[in-house]
Formats: structure tokens, sequence, C-alpha cells
């Protein structure tokens, strides 16, 4: 059993969307300056527009996991964790609408975090 997700207005509480079920609970939520996308992650993402409450993807259960870092405009800026015991990971930059991926993020360039 997962979660739902929802968006709320801060004022008032008032629901103002709901998003997929994420199965193992939300750990990242990052959403474009506009509030017109949104990814959320538990486990594994999944992408969707809040005005719509339409999902654009969903990572299945045999998909290595992702984890967003940022998202500016459509694209997902974040790392796959690789197979194996090592922790590696691969910096990725992902359209967030579809889910293809742009470009490996190369060695050594930081993607900003911000709040």
């Amino acid at each position: 059993m997962g979660v739902v997700v929802g968006l709320h207005d801060r004022r008032t509480g008032a629901l103002i969307a709901t998003g997929p079920e994420v199965p193992d609970g939300v750990s990242v939520f990052r959403t474009d300056a506009a509030g017109t996308l949104a990814v959320v992650c538990g486990d594994r993402c999944a992408a969707w527009e809040p005005a719509t409450g339409r999902t654009l993807w969903q990572q299945g259960r045999d998909e290595l996991p992702f984890v967003p870092r940022e998202l500016v405009g459509t694209v997902v800026y974040g790392v796959r964790k690789d197979r194996g015991a090592s922790g590696s990971t691969t910096p990725l930059a992902l359209d967030a609408r579809t889910r293809q991926v742009l470009s490996p993020v190369p060695p050594g360039v930081m993607v900003a975090m911000t709040s």
C-alpha cells in the first residue's frame, strides 16, 4: 500500500490537486517554478501535472532508482542509483514529461540544490 500525493494551499489548507500513488512513501518532491510539473519519489519516482492530476510517467519496480535533485523547466536533474553494493550513482538529466535521458551530466559537474 502506498501514499497518494496531494497538494494543498498553504494559506487555507484546501486541496489543490492529487497526484500518483507512491508505493513506498514520499522522500523527494520537486516542482518547477510555475507549479505546472511535479516529480515525486519514494523508492521509485513519478512525474505528474498538478493542474490536471495526469501522471506522465512512473518508474516500475524493475527499474534502477532515480533521485531527483532539481527540476528546471521540463528538465529534471538527478542521479540514478546503480546496481551493486558500491553505492555508486550516475548523474542524469531527464525530460520530466517523457523520462527520456537528455544527457548524462559530465563527471565533476554538481547540480545545485535549492529550497
